[in-house]
């Protein structure tokens, strides 16, 4: 949003072709941190993305279900239709404007899955969707920390660095006075680490709640080693769109660039 139009347009035409949309959420995570923490993440993280991978970062899509806290202050629970429509019409736009290489970094499950299929079947264009979730609990696993530092870190590459001082006093308030956080069953623990399910949490009960120690560095350095990863998987996106238009021509080109001849009248291997 910062870039003038001109400018733009020079990047494409030099052989710019990558995009990377942002999608969080306003959702009480934990007691000690903004209802935006999702949509910082993914727009730090989309920050990251786009310097490693020489890509254009689109604005973060703000508003998107919730799951579990819809009845807490705060939280803004779009449904799903409204949200899918959104968001394909975003990617819509995107490949009408020349873009090959579409990036969607995302905490929804669904759109995972769904949104991708969806417009491969309509538009024959790849999108790479990544499960935010899902992928950074490698990350989180590798360095120590929970996910509120994640939150912390993601705030520092924003350059919202006051609000990392809120988010840290507050749980140092939360430490000192003794107040804990409801827990959430073990049932519904293991239920809700397979995917998102329709009933509300525990009154007092946080998807995210305090960890026993904050680390924004640490927080930090989990994101930028995602975007390092998930840049040489940018770059691969080219490498499968050519594959794809020489799989998709009519002639002599089909099939020949990824199927062995057929001599002794076994299947080719791929």
């Amino acid at each position: 949003t910062e870039l003038p139009a001109r400018v733009i347009n020079r990047w494409q035409v030099r052989g710019g072709d990558a995009a990377i949309l942002p999608v969080g959420s306003c959702d009480a995570l934990g007691p000690h941190l903004p209802v935006g923490a999702r949509s910082y993440t993914a727009e730090a993280l989309a920050m990251l993305l786009a310097e490693e991978a020489d890509a254009l970062y689109l604005p973060v899509v703000p508003m998107t279900p919730v799951f579990g806290t819809q009845a807490a202050p705060g939280a803004v629970d779009v449904s799903e239709k409204e949200t899918n429509a959104l968001i394909r019409g975003i990617l819509d736009d995107l490949v009408e404007t020349g873009f090959r290489r579409i990036v969607v970094l995302t905490y929804l499950e669904y759109a995972h899955y769904y949104l991708t299929q969806e417009l491969w079947e309509d538009r024959s264009v790849p999108v790479l969707c990544v499960d935010l979730s899902e992928r950074l609990e490698a990350g989180m696993k590798e360095r120590g920390v929970q996910e509120d530092s994640v939150v912390l870190g993601a705030l520092k590459i924003v350059g919202r660095n006051d609000l990392v001082e809120k988010c840290t006093a507050a749980w140092k308030k939360r430490r000192a006075g003794g107040t804990d956080t409801a827990e959430i069953s073990s049932a519904l623990r293991k239920v809700r680490s397979r995917g998102a399910v329709g009933p509300r949490l525990p009154e007092g009960a946080y998807p995210v709640p305090p960890g026993e120690a904050l680390d924004p560095d640490g927080g930090e350095a989990v994101l930028r080693d995602f975007s390092v990863r998930a840049a040489g998987a940018v770059a691969a996106m080219r490498d499968y769109n050519e594959f794809l238009a020489r799989t998709d021509s009519r002639g002599f080109l089909k099939g020949a660039w990824f199927a062995a001849p057929i001599s002794d009248g076994k299947e080719p291997e791929q």
